[in-house]
C-alpha cells in the first residue's frame, strides 16, 4: 500500500473531509510534522497533506490557533514529558526492529558463507592467526 492505492481495487485512497480536517488541525496546532502526521495515520503520498491543505485554501504553515496559546502553564511540562516518552517509546520500538532484521540478515550471510565453504570448498572466512600486510 506504499503507493497509496487501495490493494485489492488499485485505486487511490479517499479520505473523507472531516477526517482531513482533523489530520490537518493537529499539523496546525504545531505538535506533529507532516511526516510524523503521514506515519501516524498511514497516509498515501508524502505531499498529501499539503495538498488537501492546498485544496482547502489553508495555506502551508499558518500560525497555531488561539487553543493552543490557552494551556495552562503547569500542564506543560507535564504534556511534553509524556509526548516526548511516547516519542523515545516508538523510537526503540523502531530500533528494535532493525536491529532483529539486522540479525537476521547476519545469520543469513553467516549460513550462506558456510554453504559456500562446505559445498563449493571456498575459503572465504579469513583465519584468526593470518596478518594483514
Amino acid at each position: 500500500m506504499k503507493d497509496g492505492t487501495d490493494k485489492e481495487k488499485g485505486r487511490p485512497r479517499k479520505y473523507d473531509v472531516a477526517f482531513k480536517r482533523m489530520v490537518i488541525g493537529e499539523y496546525r496546532s504545531g505538535r506533529w510534522t507532516m511526516e510524523q502526521l503521514r506515519r501516524r495515520y498511514a497516509l498515501a503520498g508524502k505531499s498529501c497533506i499539503a495538498e488537501w491543505m492546498t485544496q482547502m485554501d489553508l495555506g502551508a504553515r499558518p500560525q497555531p490557533s488561539a487553543e493552543v496559546w490557552a494551556i495552562n502553564p503547569k500542564e506543560m511540562p507535564q504534556r511534553k514529558k509524556s509526548e516526548r516518552s511516547a516519542d523515545l517509546r516508538n523510537r526503540i520500538r523502531e530500533l528494535e526492529r532493525q536491529l532483529e532484521d539486522e540479525q537476521l540478515k547476519s545469520e543469513a550471510y553467516s549460513k550462506l558463507i558456510d554453504l559456500a565453504e562446505s559445498e563449493h570448498r571456498i575459503a572465504i572466512r579469513k583465519k584468526a592467526n593470518t596478518s594483514d600486510p
